[in-house]
């Protein structure tokens, strides 16, 4: 055999080959690299409900041709964009265009046969809520879009703390899900919608949970082999696509489960993307058995990873660059502070090692529910009235004044005046007089902001909230939790956590399309619960990370002193290794989306 003649042919044959493969793979490559291009939408600003512009990268053939359940951190943030758009922009008095930003953000994406649900365009009321709904034909499916009011909703506030008596949803969140699917189920109708569907949503807030139950219901259907929507179209659990933003939870669960049933594969379309140190993804508590369906997926933090400096430099600097960056300010939740305005109060020993908000607002609302007792009480005897109070609130206000901003400003009445010393003092003397005093305290503060309200309503509203404050005081850490609520700059960092515009900033900072900081969200983090007496040290990668220097505990982690040791909390990926002289024992616990309570990995004993 004249092998090279052979050779000759195979070298030819292969040259031929690359010369084909060159011409169909480099096309694809260029394809696959190629820079979506962006499009602008507007959003309603925060304080001031301006339209903002903003950059939104939408590449429908990309995005939906994958299943609905893989994360994608570029969908994501066009998600949000979604989220966000559906804000309300008008006052009370010019409601009807209140949806403008909804409709334009369709529009610039191509869809078409946009609608507003009845509410979308009236002044809300504690019961409504505003669906907005577009379509579009994409090869052999028709992409419905849906977003929610998450923002500028007014009385709808008070639905928020609708637990109620139901014994699979919070109360509020499910009526707002009825208003979502019933609008759904009309506007596929309407426009005659039949054959393959592919749905996009998104929320934020109390549209992220309204959001959340809607399409958990619709994903409890298919579990039930059941299609909820309509007998004309066809869909699978891959088909929708929800993104929910800051989400409060409200879906009722078994705590007693190990894994929890809504929180598995079936449920893995939903993504709720959570900053850990926003308080409202607390609401409704865990602690009466509330968690939302789905997956929890975390913002980079301190806690989740050990690199997330390096987003919060490129978050620090998109919040910069918004055109209302003067009402948005700095990011603040890095300089929360584990003290008070009253003094005395500093001089209390405080557990926390590296404060973060999350950790604070977690004690808080554990003691907050223990205070309470149950759902049960707070649906007997405090839901009313906190209801009734944000009716009484949004009754004398405009769509364009911030809950959260009000909130705040009620509390620094509360905290600026005079007589909080006094308070405080009656407080551990004479709790009799603590009433009396907190009672001028919270009508002083309500004449601050020109709600007029009889002292006897104020009696009526702040009974149980008095019974809150003194459960709070007397729980475990319950005066140091106390000092950081007396510090107004801690108030408004807590608020500053829900601010639709970090969210924003936070999620484009993970997506390529954006100059990407490199980083992406994480569904867990590790606690370490350390028994021991003894001086430690725990490294990561040969760093130290935590170690004591002349008896002083040091630790670039977050951390709370403990009865007996330390509780630690650790990236889930991270490599520790824990060393000490003396006895030491350890147990570590994996905070995961797919089970609600912490579950233990391994106990070591050194």
């Amino acid at each position: 055999m004249n092998y090279k003649k052979c050779g000759g042919i195979v070298r030819k044959h292969i040259k031929k080959i690359t010369i084909i493969l060159f011409f169909i793979v480099f096309p694809l490559l260029l394809t696959s690299c190629k820079k979506i291009e962006s499009k602008e939408f507007t959003f309603a600003s925060y304080k001031t409900k301006d339209a903002v512009p903003y950059d939104i990268y939408f590449d429908e053939e990309k995005y939906f041709s994958k299943p609905a359940s893989e994360y994608n951190p570029e969908l994501a943030s066009a998600s949000a964009c979604l989220a966000l758009s559906g804000f309300s922009t008008a006052t009370s008095t010019y409601y009807k265009n209140a949806d403008s930003n909804a409709k334009n953000l369709f529009k610039v994406l191509g869809f078409n046969n946009y609608l507003a649900n009845e509410y979308g365009t009236k002044v809300p009321t504690d019961s409504s809520f505003g669906v907005f709904i577009a379509s579009k034909q994409i090869n052999d499916y028709t992409l419905i879009g849906i977003t929610v009011r998450g923002s500028g909703y007014m009385m709808e506030w008070a639905s928020n703390f609708n637990i109620g008596n139901n014994d699979e949803f919070a109360q509020g969140f499910f009526e707002a899900s009825e208003i979502y699917l019933n609008f759904l189920k009309s506007y596929i109708e309407n426009y005659n919608i039949t054959g393959n569907i592919k749905i996009w949503t998104a929320g934020y807030s109390r549209g992220g949970a309204s959001v959340n139950l809607a399409t958990g219901r619709i994903d409890d259907g298919l579990v039930n082999n059941e299609n909820i929507i309509s007998d004309k179209v066809s869909y699978t659990k891959d088909d929708i696509y929800s993104y929910c933003y800051e989400a409060p939870a409200g879906k009722v669960i078994d705590l007693t489960q190990n894994e929890i049933f809504v929180k598995g594969s079936n449920y893995s379309n939903i993504h709720n993307i959570l900053n850990l140190n926003d308080p409202v993804p607390f609401v409704a508590p865990l602690e009466f058995s509330f968690v939302r369906y789905g997956e929890d997926l975390f913002l980079p933090d301190i806690i989740t990873d050990l690199n997330y400096e390096k987003q919060i430099k490129l978050v620090k600097s998109r919040l910069t660059d918004l055109p209302n960056y003067e009402s948005v300010g700095d990011y603040k939740l890095d300089q929360f502070k584990d003290e008070s305005i009253v003094k005395f109060l500093n001089y209390i020993p405080s557990p926390y090692v590296n404060v973060t908000p999350y950790i604070y607002v977690k004690d808080l609302i554990n003691s907050l529910c223990t205070s309470i007792g149950n759902k049960e009480h707070y649906v007997d005897v405090m839901q009313k009235p906190i209801m009734e109070f944000f009716k009484f609130l949004f009754s004398h206000l405009s769509a364009k004044d911030s809950a959260i901003n009000l909130v705040i400003n009620i509390g620094k009445g509360l905290l600026m005046d005079d007589l909080q010393e006094v308070a405080l003092y009656d407080l551990q003397n004479h709790r009799e007089k603590f009433i009396q005093d907190f009672e001028i305290l919270v009508f002083k503060a309500f004449k601050k902001i020109d709600l007029k309200i009889s002292i006897t309503d104020v009696r009526a509203l702040t009974s149980e909230i008095l019974k809150l404050v003194v459960g709070i005081l007397f729980s475990d850490n319950g005066f140091v939790i106390l000092r950081s609520i007396i510090n107004m700059t801690n108030v408004g960092i807590l608020g500053s956590a829900h601010v639709p515009e970090l969210l924003l900033t936070h999620i484009t900072s993970l997506d390529e399309n954006y100059d990407s900081s490199g980083l992406t969200v994480k569904n867990s983090f590790n606690i370490i619960k350390v028994k021991t007496e003894s001086e430690f040290e725990l490294t990561i990668d040969d760093d130290e990370y935590i170690y004591f220097e002349d008896g002083v505990l040091v630790s670039n982690l977050v951390m709370k002193k403990t009865s007996g040791g330390y509780d630690i909390y650790i990236p889930a990926d991270a490599e520790f290794k824990i060393t000490s002289n003396n006895m030491l024992s350890y147990e570590l616990y994996n905070h995961n989306n797919s089970f609600v309570n912490d579950k233990l990995i391994q106990s070591v004993t050194l």
